[in-house]
């Protein structure tokens, strides 16, 4: 049975302020629950609502012994609640350059979206402490006015709602909440270890700031909104210098060379970011960009740091994430496959699909078609005829006059019967091959690739 509603409209009006403002009523909410204080105050206010159905997930990361009994714990406070609840084992990257905070970070959210139903909303109890926290991570890192936004209220990202209906409250005012309505909670040991950066600044340095300035949590959470306020004129202001640049992850370099390098770096790390591609540091972009604009247009020069590579030809740039770079693919994939025409070719992300569509004066001959095909790629010396009334071409030269990209031209089918080169993907079929104007073709259809061009 729920718990009576406890009466400290402070916490709980905050709550149903935000939610009302941010989430239509009805939709469900997923409690991201530790069982910490903070969370299991936002727990207890979320079960007492009747507007939104709830249920919670606590994470395990296996990182100290205590984990199985939270677990435990969890289950039990959720069960008193009337809430449904899920606890969910991943695997931290203790190896992660970013620091074992980081990688647990990544790994609870991994877990908690990967665990979301299309309709659900996450909630975590992120409060005002956690916000002058960030603020003052970020500040110490270098960061820009984006990072020095902090965490908003709503965060809209891949397809996931995040909602922190808590983060204008005070821990101190969540203590009281809880102490008062005779809430349980778990205390986690390494929330007192000072190596982790985010411990230090909470035992350390707040105290001292709080004392000389006893407001300083809404300052800099007034100053965490200002800040993004200026991230959004930011990202407007890259819009109007993207408009008409952008299409898939290819971005024509165009009027952009003539902005300066900072409206450049802004709308580069606006696109970065709506690609969910990781942002670089300062000095990396600084040294990506100029690498990129100031190289002879003739040259294709490329840049990288962890998870990205951008790559030029001719006046655009192409963006990769590293797990969809054609170049990196080049080395773990099948250097040829065997081909039942009737059946489709899944050659991977990179490579597409081959599969044939019969139709009369176009495509393959079926003369030329005996039993099945083989699928290659570019060795060098490859040559076509790609019409009639052509003469035959070396491969090479009828791909850079296509403008198809560098990289990418070792990745397009080249369609063998023996030694017959049949077609280059659904670019060429040779004369010699070609179905006539009352014979049937088997047409390629050569699908779900890569950009080439």
């Amino acid at each position: 049975m729920k718990h009576d509603l406890i009466p400290h409209t402070s916490v709980t009006d905050v709550f149903n302020c935000v939610l009302e403002a941010c989430v239509e009523a009805g939709t469900p909410l997923c409690i991201a629950y530790s069982g910490g204080m903070d969370s299991t105050v936002l727990l207890h206010v979320a079960a007492q609502q009747t507007a939104h159905p709830v249920r919670a997930v606590y994470v395990n990361h296996g990182l100290v012994p205590e984990a199985s009994e939270w677990a435990a714990h969890c289950q039990r406070i959720c069960r008193q609640l009337d809430v449904s609840f899920t606890a969910l084992d991943v695997v931290v990257d203790a190896t992660n350059q970013q620091g074992l905070e980081a990688a647990a970070r990544m790994a609870r959210y991994g877990a908690l979206r990967a665990s979301l139903a299309a309709d659900e909303i996450l909630l975590t109890a992120h409060h005002e402490q956690d916000q002058m926290e960030t603020f003052l991570l970020q500040m110490l890192r270098g960061a820009g006015v984006r990072g020095l936004s902090s965490m908003p209220v709503r965060n809209d990202r891949g397809g996931v709602i995040h909602v922190r209906p808590l983060l204008n409250v005070a821990s101190d005012t969540l203590r009281t909440y809880a102490e008062t309505a005779g809430l349980e909670w778990v205390e986690d040991p390494s929330n007192t270890q000072l190596k982790f950066d985010r411990n230090f600044l909470r035992h350390e340095v707040l105290p001292v700031i709080g004392q000389r300035w006893p407001v300083a949590a809404r300052a800099i959470a007034r100053s965490a909104r200002l800040n993004a306020e200026a991230a959004k004129l930011l990202d407007g202001l890259a819009e109007d210098d993207l408009a008409g640049l952008v299409a898939g992850h290819r971005l024509e370099m165009g009027r952009l060379e003539e902005l300066p390098m900072s409206r450049r770096k802004n709308a580069v790390r606006f696109l970065l970011r709506r690609w969910e591609m990781a942002v670089p540091s300062e000095t990396q972009l600084n040294q990506a960009l100029r690498c990129l604009f100031d190289a002879r247009g003739d040259s294709q020069p490329e840049a990288a740091w962890p998870g990205v590579r951008i790559r030029r030809y001719r006046s655009a740039l192409w963006f990769y994430a590293e797990n969809d770079d054609p170049l990196a693919q080049r080395s773990v994939v099948a250097e040829a496959y065997h081909w039942d025409t009737q059946t489709s070719l899944d050659m991977g992300p990179v490579r597409g699909m081959l599969e044939f569509s019969h139709v009369r004066g176009e495509g393959i001959a079926k003369r030329c078609i005996d039993g099945p095909l083989q699928v290659r790629f570019r060795t060098g010396g490859e040559r076509l005829r790609p019409t009639a009334k052509a003469r035959t071409r070396d491969l090479k030269n009828l791909l850079q006059e296509s403008s198809i990209l560098p990289w990418m031209r070792g990745h397009i089918p080249l369609i063998y019967s023996g030694e017959q080169l049949l077609a280059v993907g659904d670019l060429w079929v040779d004369a010699a091959c070609a179905a006539g104007p009352a014979e049937t073709g088997h047409q390629v259809q050569w699908t779900g690739h890569a950009p080439i061009c």
